[in-house]
């Protein structure tokens, strides 16, 4: 029979090996971080306002960096909100479903089922006064908006069930446009006039003098 004789010290030795094994796995497990969540998308905020050009966005947080995603969801531009709260994307193909939306955060803003449209002309008549424009032959139900020189929508309204919308109360000057605001297809007025009636004045009176004999 043969007995084994263990000395202390390896007995402690294998003990803290043991040990320090166990707290290097245990800190290489710890340092294996979680992977951050998944963002939560919310309604966006801002504003977006379409265009045949692209997207102008408008109310969002300054410095905010915003991106512009096409139909699949692919990012295809991004940039950063300036001071103002606005940023545009320009140059965007034609097209439906493009997105907008925050880039940093858990909670992002998105703005969805954006369209760059494609005007064609109008298949709707446009009467001009000096009071506005009335429109009829319009498709009812439609949305119309009323927009000036500069492009700024200055009014919108709904075509009635006879295919007519007036838009009254306009500033008087040239260049006004009358477009519809959804689909990929929209028809387009453009060129409008709020223009007063020339009416001819009248001409300078003569002041007969009638002269008494004494």
């Amino acid at each position: 029979m043969s007995i084994h004789f263990y000395s202390p010290v390896s007995t402690k030795a294998r003990l803290r090996s043991t040990l320090l094994a166990a707290l290097g796995l245990a800190l290489a497990f710890g340092c294996n971080e979680a992977p951050p969540p998944d963002p939560v998308f919310v309604p966006a905020g801002f504003v977006v306002e379409e265009s045949a050009d692209g997207f102008s966005v408008s109310g969002a947080e300054p410095g905010a960096e915003l991106a512009l995603l096409d139909a699949s969801g692919e990012e295809i531009d991004r940039g950063t909100v300036n001071e103002s709260g606005a940023l545009e994307f320009l140059a965007v193909p034609a097209g439906g479903d493009y997105a907008i939306a925050e880039t940093d955060g858990l909670e992002r803003e998105k703005a969805e089922g954006l369209t760059v449209p494609v005007f064609q002309a109008a298949g709707f008549v446009v009467e001009e006064s000096a009071d506005g424009f009335s429109v009829s032959g319009a498709e009812p139900g439609a949305e119309l908006a009323l927009l000036d020189a500069s492009g700024e929508e200055i009014d919108r309204g709904t075509v009635n069930a006879a295919g007519g919308l007036d838009f009254f109360g306009v500033p008087l000057a040239e260049g006004y446009v009358i477009e519809e605001t959804t689909g990929l297809e929209r028809e387009r007025a453009e060129s409008l006039s709020a223009i007063a009636t020339d009416y001819s004045e009248p001409g300078p009176y003569t002041v007969g003098v009638l002269t008494l004999p004494m």
